[in-house]
C-alpha cells in the first residue's frame, strides 16, 4: 500500500534560439523540404550553438516548471534528469541543475533511457514520493542530439532537434488522491542495437589500441524502429490503460513521443483512436528525444487544447528498445501571476 498520492504541479520547457529549417539542410545533403516534411512531419528544428550546454536547457525548463507550479528550488527535494547527451559523464546533470535552481537540499541522479527517459524518470520519482522519501520532485528530459548527429547522413540528420522539458510532482497526503492512474514499462535489449550512439575513447597506450568500427554519431535502423513502435508500443499502451480501467477511446489525449508523424499516425490507427485525440507538436522541433513529450504537451496547454481534468496518455519509446507509459489525470493549474506570461522567450534566429 502506498503511503501517499502524487499530484502534477508544473510543466516547463526550454529551447535553443537557433532554428535550422528543412531548406537549410539542402546545403549538407541531397534533400528537400517536401521530402523531409512528407516523411516525418518536421519542417524545422532548434539546435544548440556555440557553448550552449544541455544543462543550460535543463535549468531553464526546470525554472519554468517551478514557476508554473508557484514554487522555487527551495521546495524541491528530488531531481531526476533524463538525458542521453550529457555535458559530462560526471558530475551528473542533476547536480548542475541543483546548483542552477538553488536547491541544495535536493538529492538526485541521472537516467539515460533515450526517448522514453522522461517517463522512466517520472515513474522513479513517483516511487520516491509514494513511499515518503521525497515530497516534491523535479523531473527533467533534456537532449542535444545535434552534437551527436552525422549531418551528412540524410537518414538521420533530418530527424533530430534539441530541447528540454520538465515536470514538477508533489505528495498528496491521501494515497487515493493521485493524478497518476497507471504506469507500465518494457525493455527489449535484444533489439537495442537498432538505435545506438557509440562512445569512442582510446585504450591505455600500454595495451593494444581499439579499432573503432563506427563513428560517435547516432545510428538508427528506421525500418526496425518503425516496426517496433507500430507493432509493440500500442500493446504496452493498451495494457497500461487496462490497469487504469480505461479503453483507448476513453482517453482524452495521447501525448506520444514525437518520433515522426507517420509513426504516431500509424500507432493511433492501430489503437483505433481518432486524430483529434492525438497531440502532434513536432513540426517546429523535430525529434527532441527525452524532451519531446513535455514540449508537445506544453504547446497544447498554451493553445488551451487541453483543459484541467483531461485524461492523458504520456508514452515515450525508442532507444533500448524501451517503452514507458503513464496514464495521467491532468489537474495541473498554471500558477504564474499573468495568464499571458510566456515561460519561453522566443529569441529564435534562422540558420542562413
Amino acid at each position: 500500500m502506498h503511503k501517499y498520492g502524487v499530484s502534477v504541479k508544473g510543466i516547463g520547457v526550454s529551447l535553443p534560439s537557433t532554428v535550422v529549417k528543412n531548406e537549410d539542410l539542402t546545403a549538407l545533403v541531397e534533400t528537400s523540404d517536401e521530402w523531409i516534411s512528407s516523411r516525418t512531419g518536421f519542417r524545422e528544428r532548434r539546435v544548440v550553438s556555440g557553448n550552449e550546454k544541455v544543462t543550460d536547457l535543463a535549468i531553464e525548463a526546470a525554472q519554468n516548471a517551478l514557476a508554473y507550479a508557484g514554487m522555487t528550488g527551495s521546495d524541491v527535494d528530488l531531481i531526476i534528469n533524463a538525458s542521453s547527451t550529457p555535458d559530462y559523464i560526471y558530475p551528473a546533470g542533476c547536480g548542475v541543475v541543483q546548483q542552477g535552481i538553488g536547491a541544495p537540499q535536493a538529492f538526485g541522479f541521472d537516467v539515460a533511457m533515450g526517448c522514453s527517459g522522461l517517463i522512466y524518470a517520472l515513474g522513479i520519482a513517483i516511487q520516491f514520493i509514494e513511499n515518503g522519501t521525497a515530497k516534491t520532485a523535479l523531473v527533467i528530459g533534456a537532449d542535444t542530439h545535434s552534437r551527436y548527429t552525422d549531418w551528412y547522413d540524410r537518414n538521420t540528420c533530418v530527424l533530430f532537434g534539441d530541447g528540454a522539458g520538465a515536470f514538477v510532482i508533489s505528495r498528496n497526503e491521501s494515497p487515493s488522491e493521485t493524478d497518476i492512474l497507471a504506469m507500465d514499462f518494457m525493455l527489449d535489449g535484444t533489439k537495442g542495437q537498432e538505435i545506438r550512439l557509440p562512445i569512442n575513447r582510446d585504450n591505455c597506450p600500454l595495451v593494444e589500441p581499439r579499432n573503432f568500427e563506427e563513428q560517435s554519431s547516432v545510428y538508427m535502423n528506421g525500418r526496425e524502429v518503425f516496426k517496433f513502435a507500430v507493432g509493440e508500443v500500442p500493446k504496452i499502451i493498451e495494457a497500461t490503460l487496462q490497469k487504469a480501467g480505461l479503453t483507448p477511446q476513453e482517453v482524452d489525449y495521447y501525448v506520444l513521443h514525437q518520433a515522426n508523424v507517420r509513426i504516431m499516425n500509424s500507432m493511433s490507427e492501430r489503437m483505433n483512436v481518432s486524430p483529434e485525440q492525438l497531440i502532434v507538436g513536432l513540426e517546429k522541433y523535430g525529434n527532441t528525444s527525452a524532451a519531446s513529450i513535455p514540449l508537445a504537451l506544453y504547446d497544447a496547454l498554451q493553445a488551451e487544447q487541453i483543459q484541467p481534468g483531461a485524461t492523458l496518455v504520456l508514452c515515450g519509446f525508442g532507444a533500448g528498445l524501451a517503452v514507458a507509459t503513464a496514464v495521467v489525470k491532468w489537474n495541473c493549474i498554471d500558477r504564474r501571476k499573468s495568464s499571458s506570461a510566456e515561460t519561453v522567450t522566443d529569441k529564435s534566429t534562422e540558420k542562413v
